[in-house]
């Protein structure tokens, strides 16, 4: 007999669209034999999973086996949540993007943070060629981050560079970005 406790409460997503009710409880270390079980539970963590927070299809197959699903189950609800809508790389690439290009970071950092959220290579590639150029996005960061003035002082020039290397630059675009910024400055003193 099932009881109010077994079921998850899911008012956010269509029953009717998802064509499974109700959902229930996937009791972990005791695994159904049966695939269509394994299939329906597998689906209901993705839908619970995809609620928290966004993933792209690789993360949450990762996360899916992680949890003890079987393949097949695994990648029926990446199946079923996209046929839904509420799974797309493409969506969820760009976002990504927009938010680390809003903490500063450059291509490459980005890049990486893409390829290790599981965007597929051909996507992730197409996402970085709507990036800004990467001189652009140093500029953006080091009007964020210091004074034109600061660049002056040797020791904080060195250590702002390597930061900038670290959030994903290349030499060449932290040093023109560096050599603009200085110019800024000059010219504003000049006027």
């Amino acid at each position: 007999m099932e009881t109010k406790s077994d079921k998850h409460n899911l008012d956010d997503l269509d029953s009717e669209t998802m064509d499974f009710e109700p959902f229930k409880t996937h009791t972990v270390g005791s695994p159904s034999d049966d695939s269509k079980t394994n299939r329906q539970h597998a689906i209901e963590r993705a839908a619970r999973m995809l609620a928290l927070r966004p993933y792209s299809r690789q993360g949450l197959y990762r996360k899916l086996i992680q949890r003890g699903f079987p393949a097949q189950a695994a990648q029926a609800a990446i199946d079923r949540m996209e046929e839904i809508g509420v799974l797309d790389d493409e969506e969820y690439g760009r976002n990504l993007i927009e938010r680390l290009v809003k903490k500063g970071y450059g291509p490459l950092r980005i890049e990486m943070e893409l390829y290790k959220a599981g965007v597929a290579r051909d996507l992730r590639d197409a996402l970085l060629q709507e990036l800004s150029p990467e001189r652009e996005l140093a500029m953006r960061f080091l009007q964020k981050t210091c004074d034109p003035d600061d660049l002056l002082d040797g020791t904080y020039r060195s250590k702002l560079a390597n930061a900038m290397k670290r959030k994903g630059y290349g030499w060449s675009a932290i040093n023109e970005s560096m050599r603009e910024y200085e110019d800024i400055a000059e010219d504003k003193r000049a006027e």
